[in-house]
């Protein structure tokens, strides 16, 4: 049984702040059902500490070993049973604020340095150097935050070519986002000298830790295919487009499931009023209560628009206030769910304060409130200036609550535009803009609001969309195929070692 350790940042229920969260839960499910022995690994925020049912102690690293008091436990988590390992370095990660910015949503000043702790504790997991019996076939690393793992298993292979290293495997979630740090930061780390290079960590004069990912392991994945075409061009590569054209052949794009034991309006114990495709009266029900709990005017007939979402410039909220004004004479409410840049924020809750009747913003996650839009709205806005892959368009499908959104990166893969074409065969789920202009959003959103009034051709969008199936089936067998490719090419890559 091949063993997969699985390196993450986040980890649904126990932190969030974005889709990485339910990947790394619901992927290694979907991966444990095709007979791997996956483990995530994740570190010990207070939200994961606290969330701990009765936690083992593996592993205590003295002061000899590592810089900080540090401790490996392992547990389950409610309600899967997923087995999960805890890297527990309370100095480092018990602290008020999210995993990677304080409570003033500035990011962390020792990033480097908690991140560069927590990949080096899993590089000596992943190499066996814990005195545990159990030591990875594999390591899937997540973004960034997990990079500097795969430079360290790079590093040991060259220094050890009889030894044997686990195979490796990136997965790209948002290449923007790249773990950039100084030269002195890196030298903190006290990491080998020879690893500041082009061929190596060094990015334009900065540390990466993605750069690390991208250029050491064996395999590199996007989460999904059209993303994975994007990300070689200079418009969306980021500065990476040369060293991931280099790379190509090793390039997959994957594209993200959902859980739909977590996200299935049929059994979804956080709405009001369970409903499928037969029974789509309920939805309006699940409206009314979300109308008559946020305060806005309750009315079942009229069109609810509703975002859940980071509210940030790649999400197209910064002119989010400006297209809600556009549409404030017109009968439709908005609901808004999200936190980000604090400018956005405050925008919205202004707006909000003016046509309470109208628009309705949340800030902060609450889950209950982003599964309760989903059941009542009856679109989905994401006017994305790009989207790697994107749930919750795949969660409004399910829903039958209809996508507005960017046509870009994964929103092209799952969403059929309402063309002519795709209108007529009966095969349209959503509406596409064809870029993220606010008078181009602004047509396509009026054009889904004239179907609304449509009822029998609104129900059809619905039904169509709520029969897409995006379940982690077909993607968690591609990342076995992935895993295989890895494999084969760490075999070879450590017979050219030896040789």
């Amino acid at each position: 049984m091949t063993k997969v350790l699985f390196v993450t940042s986040e980890f649904y229920p126990l932190i969030k702040t974005g889709g990485l969260a339910d990947v790394s839960s619901s992927l290694p499910a979907a991966l444990s059902h095709l007979g791997l022995d996956i483990i995530p690994v994740l570190p010990g925020y207070p939200a994961v500490m606290e969330g701990l049912q009765a936690p083992k102690q593996l592993k205590v690293f003295t002061p000899a070993e590592t810089p900080y008091a540090t401790t490996l436990y392992e547990a389950c988590v409610a309600p899967s049973g997923q087995k999960i390992w805890v890297v527990d370095t309370p100095e480092l990660f018990n602290r008020d604020g999210g995993p990677y910015v304080d409570s003033n949503k500035q990011d962390w000043p020792d990033n480097c340095l908690r991140f560069g702790h927590f990949c080096d504790i899993v590089s000596r997991l992943s190499l066996g150097q814990c005195g545990l019996s159990w030591v990875p076939d594999l390591v899937h690393g997540n973004d960034w935050q997990g990079g500097l793992v795969f430079a360290h298993l790079h590093h040991y292979a060259n220094l050890h070519p009889q030894k044997k290293r686990p195979a490796t495997l990136i997965t790209i979630h948002n290449i923007a986002y790249q773990g950039l740090f100084s030269y002195a930061e890196f030298e903190a780390l006290s990491l080998p000298h020879e690893w500041w290079a082009s061929g190596g960590v060094e990015f334009h004069g900065h540390f990466s830790f993605l750069k690390a990912g991208i250029n050491y392991a064996d395999v590199i994945t996007t989460v999904s295919p059209h993303y994975a075409q994007e990300i070689l061009s200079p418009e969306q590569g980021y500065g990476f487009e040369g060293l991931l054209n280099h790379r190509k052949e090793h390039l997959i794009g994957i594209l993200n499931g959902a859980d739909y034991t977590q996200w299935n309006p049929k059994t979804d114990a956080y709405i009001p009023h369970q409903y499928g495709p037969t029974s789509l009266q309920q939805k309006n029900l699940n409206k009314v209560a979300l109308q008559q709990s946020t305060g806005l005017a309750s009315n079942k007939k009229l069109p609810l628009i509703g975002i859940v979402s980071r509210l940030a410039y790649q999400k197209g909220m910064d002119f989010l206030r400006t297209m809600i004004e556009r549409f404030i004479e017109d009968d439709v409410q908005w609901v808004v769910l999200g936190s980000g840049d604090p400018h956005i924020e405050q925008e919205l809750l202004a707006l909000s304060r003016l046509h309470p009747e109208k628009c309705q913003v949340r800030i902060g996650y609450d889950e209950n409130m982003a599964h309760h839009i989903e059941a009542a709205a009856d679109i989905f806005f994401m006017p994305s200036r790009y989207e790697p892959c994107g749930l919750n368009q795949i969660y409004s499908l399910k829903y039958g609550t209809i996508p507005v959104a960017t046509k870009t990166g994964g929103l092209v893969d799952t969403i059929i535009n309402a063309d002519d074409a795709n209108l007529a065969a009966g095969t349209a789920t959503g509406f596409l803009a064809d870029n993220d202009h606010i008078d181009v959003l602004e047509m396509r959103l009026r054009q889904a609001l004239l179907a609304f009034q449509n009822k029998s051709l609104w129900l059809k969008l619905r039904r169509t969309a709520m029969a897409q199936d995006f379940s982690w089936n077909n993607s968690a067998r591609q990342y076995l195929s992935a895993y295989n490719q890895a494999q084969t090419l760490n075999q070879k890559k450590a017979l050219e070692f030896s040789s």
